[in-house]
């Protein structure tokens, strides 16, 4: 009988004349990109001043619902290879390797925007995108008539010996 008491004893809530604290919600603090230890913050920056972004953004045609889709009989194509140039820290460690970028091609074979679509450590991914906007293009066509475009380019680093 003592084991059946001492049993019940233990299975029965206790009331506790003392409330239980409120719970605290704890927030976790920010994760921050960790840093390749031999590349500085100098290395991506960029050597001019940084202008407020534009008011007109580049809009892909693809998420323009005012331009009709259109399948071009010639993709826009670089008039020249594009080549990019290597920062000093991914030379010294020797990355090779391919950046994927997109941009946006006008009528007239100007680059729009750019975006790292894949890249590379050590800066590369701007450095690509830098080649890209330097590059000149052939629009893409639709029949004889230039339109604006997006391509996926693939702009190659190789470190010649």
């Amino acid at each position: 009988m003592n084991r059946t008491v001492l049993l019940l004893a233990l299975l029965l809530p206790v009331a506790c004349s003392e409330p239980e604290p409120p719970l605290i919600a704890i927030e976790p603090a920010p994760l921050e990109r960790p840093r390749i230890p031999s590349q500085t913050p100098s290395d991506c920056e960029p050597e001019v001043a940084l202008e407020p972004p534009s008011p007109h953004r580049f809009i892909p045609p693809w998420e323009d619902r005012r331009v009709p889709r259109e399948n071009p009989t010639r993709v826009a194509e670089p008039v020249e290879p594009i080549v990019p140039e290597y920062s000093e820290a991914a030379r010294k460690a020797r990355i090779q390797g391919i950046v994927i970028v997109t941009a946006g091609i006008a009528k007239d074979g100007t680059v729009v925007g750019a975006y790292v679509l894949k890249g590379l450590p050590f800066c590369l991914g701007s450095k690509a995108v830098e080649a890209v906007e330097r590059t000149e293009f052939r629009p893409a066509l639709v029949g004889d008539r230039p339109i604006d475009s997006v391509v996926n380019l693939e702009v190659q680093f190789q470190i010649d010996e």
